[in-house]
């Protein structure tokens, strides 16, 4: 008897309730500056730290975007890779889960999370070049709803390729995208699955329980852990 967007559930008393379900609730941050902060120091010297600026537009609405702050000496520069355009229009709640690394060839990447479209986002820039942003993945496999960015962590390997870890937070699998020189560079297809609940193996293994909780990978050669 609950709504599509809802499922049947026992609340304290163990009594059957309606609950809205969690894959169609919004995940909600207070206001912050600095938060979700990754932090990388250029062979210069200078100090790199992508973030996620969450600010009030009213009593109701936030605005989120996702910042670069440079340090230098005693110079801090800030600017706004995106979330805002130039004109300063808000264009979507954007960097949660910010994740920063340099490239050996000396380009910036930043995986993080588009609250608004519920994608994981890749963001790289050559030196003060414009960013160039790529979805890589979209939570869209069939018949499941994904909440699915979350926890994201960024290496690059020898050969300049990225890739990136991060959690499908609705179905608690832990997720792994390499990016590839094809248009388009990320597809679903180069996105595979390294740990999921509904694997019977680890199941018997490690018991019931969720993954891709607080990522952090390295690389070794080609291969990621």
């Amino acid at each position: 008897g609950c709504d599509s967007d809802e499922k049947c559930v026992l609340d304290d008393a163990q009594t059957p309730v309606c609950r809205e379900d969690a894959g169609t609730v919004a995940y909600v941050l207070e206001e912050g500056v600095g938060l979700f902060p990754s932090v990388k120091i250029h062979s210069d010297g200078r100090i790199y730290i992508a973030y996620y600026d969450r600010a009030p537009v009213d009593a109701e609405k936030f605005r989120g975007n996702l910042k670069l702050a440079v340090v230098e000496g005693e110079t801090i520069n800030i600017e706004i890779l995106d979330g805002e355009d130039g004109s300063g229009n808000d264009t979507g709640d954007v960097g949660r889960f910010a994740s920063f690394n340099f490239s050996p060839d000396g380009r910036i990447g930043i995986a993080y999370y588009d609250a608004s479209l519920n994608q994981l986002k890749y963001l790289e820039r050559f030196a003060n070049e414009s960013p160039k942003i790529e979805v890589v993945y979209s939570g869209v496999t069939p018949g499941l709803k994904e909440f699915a960015g979350p926890d994201c962590s960024l290496a690059f390997d020898k050969d300049n390729l990225a890739h990136i870890a991060f959690q499908d937070a609705t179905n608690h699998r832990l997720l792994f995208a390499s990016r590839q020189d094809d248009n388009p560079p990320w597809t679903p297809g180069n996105v595979v699955t390294l740990l999921s609940p509904s694997d019977d193996g680890l199941k018997n293994r490690f018991g019931e329980g969720g993954y891709g909780f607080f990522i952090s990978q390295i690389i070794k050669e080609k291969l990621s852990y």
